[in-house]
């Protein structure tokens, strides 16, 4: 495992995929929407990207957002957005404030987001260089094999966006939304409740809930998100996009 860390080289089995295409619905045919995708990739990649994820995410302690529930250890994930939604709501109607709440989705989410900019963020995260120049490395050679019926299709090289099915890639994608969090945090914006306590956003994974006290606060938290977005050139999923006004 160290010499595949410290070499500056790897096989390319190592990071070769086999995308297994599943047709969800037989009705609609063989339209590229029709299909579910399910990656495998080899044992020793999934070890080794274990591994580093590990290291990565105990480094990640100190800078990832609060708000995002989709990784790291002691939290219980959707779980726990439900509860702090609930207590929005409580709040709102006990205290009869106004509470403005959108949801963003990312089109393509996982397959969006540039391997340069989950570069940058490691770079910018002080992730160990040897770390980033082997996920670097690891990048350039990331590919997988599309079947259906049992047959192949196509090789394809994954040029943006992660693999879906290890553990580091997860990962990746948190720390490449990681700015946004801190930005909208930043940004003054949010619901305070009783307690003086102010919540602006929610994350997981890609999920994004967004509260203000009104419909200024939320247009400008929105309008936050979609610079972001189309800076790492990453667009919303309107069709699951919505927001909702609480009196």
């Amino acid at each position: 495992m160290n010499q595949l860390l410290t070499s500056g080289d790897h096989p390319e089995w190592l990071t070769q995929g086999r995308t297994v295409l599943i047709m969800k619905d037989p009705q609609k045919g063989t339209i590229p929407s029709n299909y579910q995708p399910i990656t495998c990739l080899s044992t020793t990649w999934k070890l080794l990207s274990g591994i580093i994820a590990a290291k990565i995410s105990r480094h990640m302690d100190q800078y990832m957002s609060r708000a995002q529930k989709g990784i790291g250890n002691n939290t219980r994930g959707a779980k726990h957005q439900l509860l702090v939604h609930r207590a929005f709501a409580q709040d709102c109607r006990t205290r009869h404030t106004n509470l403005c709440t959108a949801w963003i989705d990312y089109k393509k989410a996982y397959d969006s987001m540039p391997h340069t900019w989950i570069l940058e963020c490691l770079k910018l995260y002080n992730i160990n260089r040897t770390l980033r120049e082997f996920i670097q490395n690891s990048m350039k050679l990331w590919n997988t094999t599309l079947e259906a019926n049992s047959k192949p299709i196509a090789r394809v090289s994954i040029r943006c966006g992660i693999y879906q099915g290890d553990a580091l890639s997860p990962l990746l994608f948190c720390i490449g939304l990681n700015p946004l969090s801190q930005i909208i945090t930043k940004s003054g914006y949010g619901y305070q409740f009783r307690s003086g306590t102010t919540v602006s956003h929610l994350l997981y994974m890609d999920d994004i809930k967004l509260y203000a006290e009104n419909e200024r606060d939320i247009d400008s938290l929105i309008h936050l998100t979609r610079i972001y977005s189309k800076d790492i050139r990453m667009s919303f999923g309107l069709d699951k996009c919505g927001r909702m006004n609480e009196r």
